[in-house]
Parts: structure tokens; sequence; C-alpha cells
């Protein structure tokens, strides 16, 4: 039979028949765990037929973490009856025999159908991959959201070590913590995560995911003010480094290299906790609405509002300009200051049009890039590299993974072309730009690159809220580790904030 095809779900057999013979019903109930939907169809299934067992589950779209909580106690229940009835002569034995029946039934199920998380493949590393965990039932919805959230990190953070920590004791002090609402629960898995010490690793609300998730994921258009942060290393505020051209930020005086210190009144920056994301989720809004805030430049501050309005999530744009050494001689300029699902098809569109203009090379600008979506930067990169050259190595904290490759010529593999790269310059866009330096592909013109060579992954909770994970690192084709070091650029080049 298939369940003892492995190792692992033999000893998970023998495991549960173990704590049938040792464990009370109420202990045993809520200590096994169903972790397949289709395993408890199955059992559905299974009772349906046999008539007096009959129980209906949830449909197929329910998560199946919370299934055996919900269930297995009415299963036990019903079955108990049964058996009451059937065999009165061994109601001493029954406690251990119905256990074992109902035990039969369960790990038959699971172990024929198994649906478990052994690593996260490489092939769906992404900025922005959501997944969804099963955890045991514990006493509290807020202590289940806990729980959900230490498994998640267990299993995906890449460092084993826990930057130190005993991730088992970390388990004891927060998940075994009863708390009294949802903002307690959330506090304490904001400081499981800050215990990792990963800048990249953090906690998002249910309404911060969703930001997070349209910023990246939408084709659609959002409203917004339009500019890009970033956190700044040595003063640890929250930075804007660019500008959307023609956007309410760039119409009230918005500049490059301002400082946001507070959104509606209320302070933000890296001292408070406030990371990128969760001030473009106060930037954010209704189309037409207005926004307040405070900026900070050369030591003053000012007060300005703007009228949100719907902007696209990556706003590509292209112009085009003759070389500095013949005016004969069109460069196309694309600039891409983040990358999200539609960047690819977006750049090229206007490759196209600005060869049909006259575009001899293009110069491709990912100043103040700070990444998004990590598979764009890796599709884009496929689009500017010949066939069969390696794009980016990943590998998880146990050391496994892959390597991405191009497949076929890119599109635009065969033309001239130049990259723009400054201190903002990180994650997905430092991939392509690495990719393109290492293959030969691209001059790298400007400044060193940010450094940020780690992959993160976004689990959603039971509850909406989610987790950014670190859960890979990457290597550049020729085996460089950038995190934290940066790409040197093949032409220095120091640019001035107005650039």
């Amino acid at each position: 039979v298939k369940m003892f095809c492995s190792k692992r779900a033999l000893f998970e057999v023998l495991l549960a028949y173990l704590l049938v013979m040792v464990c009370p019903s109420s202990c045993w109930i809520s200590s096994l765990k169903i972790s397949s939907t289709r395993s408890c169809h199955e059992i559905n299934r299974y009772c349906e037929s046999r008539g007096p067992l009959k129980l209906r589950l949830p449909g197929r779209g329910q998560d199946p973490s919370l299934l055996l909580a919900q269930h297995t106690e009415a299963i036990h229940s019903k079955l108990t009856c049964i058996l009451d009835k059937a065999f009165p002569v061994f109601r001493i034995s029954l406690d251990i025999f119905r256990k074992f029946v109902l035990t039969t039934i369960l790990i038959v199920s699971t172990c024929l159908w198994p649906v478990t998380l052994e690593s996260l493949p490489m092939s769906q590393l992404e900025c922005l991959k959501t997944r969804s965990f099963a955890v045991a039932a514990v006493s509290t919805e807020e202590s289940r959201i806990v729980a959900e959230a230490w498994k998640i990190l267990d299993k995906a953070f890449v460092d084993k070590t826990f930057n130190g920590n005993d991730w088992a004791e970390v388990r004891k002090k927060y998940v075994r913590t009863n708390y009294k609402n949802t903002a307690e629960a959330y506090a304490a898995i904001r400081e499981m995560t800050a215990l990792l010490g990963d800048r990249f690793t953090r906690f998002l609300t249910p309404a911060q995911y969703d930001t997070l998730s349209n910023m990246y994921t939408s084709e659609t258009p959002q409203a917004g003010v339009g500019v890009e942060m970033a956190l700044d290393p040595e003063s640890n505020q929250i930075k804007i480094v660019s500008v959307v051209p023609s956007s309410p930020a760039e119409r009230v005086g918005v500049k490059k290299g301002d400082y946001i210190v507070a959104v509606n009144d209320v302070a933000v920056g890296g001292k408070l906790g406030s990371t990128p994301d969760d001030v473009a989720s106060l930037l954010r809004g209704d189309d037409g609405s207005s926004v307040k805030l405070k900026l900070e430049a050369r030591g003053k501050t000012r007060d300005v509002e703007l009228s949100r309005e719907i902007l696209k999530a990556t706003s590509v744009s292209s112009k085009l300009v003759p070389s500095p050494e013949s005016s004969s001689f069109m460069i196309g300029v694309i600039r891409v200051p983040s990358f999200n699902k539609a960047t690819t098809s977006q750049v090229l569109a206007e490759a196209k049009a600005l060869r049909t203009q006259g575009a001899k090379a293009l110069l491709l600008d990912l100043r103040g890039n700070l990444g998004g979506y990590f598979p764009a930067g890796v599709d884009l990169a496929k689009e500017l590299l010949p066939s069969d050259t390696t794009i980016v190595s990943v590998a998880d904290g146990k050391g496994s993974g892959s390597d991405y490759r191009t497949e076929h010529n890119g599109a635009l593999a065969e033309v001239s072309l130049a990259v723009l790269v400054d201190h903002n310059t990180a994650s997905a866009a430092e991939v392509l730009t690495a990719a393109l330096q290492d293959n030969k592909r691209a001059g790298i013109i400007g400044e060193k690159t940010y450094g940020k060579g780690l992959v993160q992954t976004i689990a959603r909770l039971q509850d909406g809220s989610a987790l950014v994970i670190t859960v890979a690192k990457y290597r550049t084709p020729l085996g460089q580790d950038i995190n934290k070091e940066g790409i040197s650029p093949d032409l220095t080049v120091k640019f001035h904030p107005k650039d």
C-alpha cells in the first residue's frame, strides 16, 4: 500500500497508534492533525457511505488546517455511539478500540494523499508568493495565529540557527501564552520576527498585506501620490528615492532625497518600526482623497497636502536622446522604477517603440529601483540575454537550490545595451544587473548598488495577515554573494540628486 512507501509515512502511522494506547481521548483528539483537504473529503465520503456515521464537512474551498479541530470530536462521538451499541460486552476497552478504528481511517487517508511542505520550490521563490500552512489546534484564535506564524518561520526562514535563538523555547514563550485580543497576538509575532535579526522578515496586518499585494502583483491602476521610498540605513528614516513624473508628489514640490517624517500627523520612520511598505499603505487610498505629509530636507521640515490619483503599479517610461559623441546616433532610455508583473511587457513595448523611432542602442535606467516582484527581474533578464545563459542561482536555508537559466534567445538579446544604477538599486534590480554584467551583456554605469542578495516570500496567515520571510539567498552567475556588498559598476559616476 502507498502509505508504507516512505519511512516518514510509516513513522507517522506507528506514532499515531502509539498515541492511541497512551493518550486519553481529549488529548488524542487535539493532538492528531489532518494536513490535506482531500483526505478530509475521503473520510467524509467514507462516513457518508456508512449511514449512521454521516457527517458533512465544509466545501473544498476551506483551508484544511482547522478541519480536524472542528470535526474530529464529532466523528469520535458518533463512532462511540455505534461501537457502544455494536459491542456492549467490550465496553471497558471501547476507548482504545474506537480510537484505533478512527486513527486507522484518518492516517490511511492522510498517507494516501499527503500534502505537506517539505521545502520551498526554487522555481517558485517570489517576492510575492503566498502560501498557507497547517497548524495544530491551540487554545484560542489568537494563540492559533501566533502558532501558525511560528511554524511558518520555523519551516521557511533561511537562517536555520534563527539568529542564535532556541526556536523551540521561543515557541514555548509565545505560543503557550493566552492573548486577550488580536493586537496582542500581532505584537507577539512582531517580537518573534525581531528575534531573527533580519530587517526584511516582518509581519503585515491584513490591510498591509492587501496594499503590498496590489502594489506588486496588480496590473490595474492604483490611487497613490507617486513616490518610491527606501529606508535610509544611516539616518534610519524613510527616504524618497524617486518621484513619478507628472504625479501629485511632483506637482507639490516633493523631491528625490526628501525624508517622510509623518503621514496625516502619524509619525513614521525606522526608529518607530516603520518600513517603506508601511508608509506606502498610508499613502494609498481612494482616488481623489487627500493625504498630508511632513517632509524633512537639509534639517528643515515642511508640510504638503496631496490629492491621490490613479497611478500604474510601475510607470515604465522612455525617451529618445542623441549620443554625446554623435547627434545622428540615437539612444533609447528606458526608466524602470520597480518590478511588477507588467514590467517585462512594458519594457518590450517601450523598446519596440524606440527602435521604430530610430534608436540604435538602449540605456536601461535602474536608479532608485528597489526591486519588487522577484520573478519580473528574472523575466526581463530572459529577454535581454542569449539562450542557455545563467541568470541567478538561488539556495534555501538547507543549501538546496537551483539555477535560473534562459531557454531561448531573448527578444532584445542582440541590441546594444548599457545600464544605469545607483546606491538604491536593490533586490530584483540587482539580480538583473548582475546577470547582465557577469555575462558581459551590458556595461554597468553609476554607483555601487544597495547589496540585497536575499529573496523573500509572503506567507498569508489564516486571518488575512501575513509574514514577509527571507527564504533564500542568491548568487550572481559568477558565484558572487552581493548581500551587504553590492555590485560595483564598470564605470563609476556620481549622480546628483536632481539627475
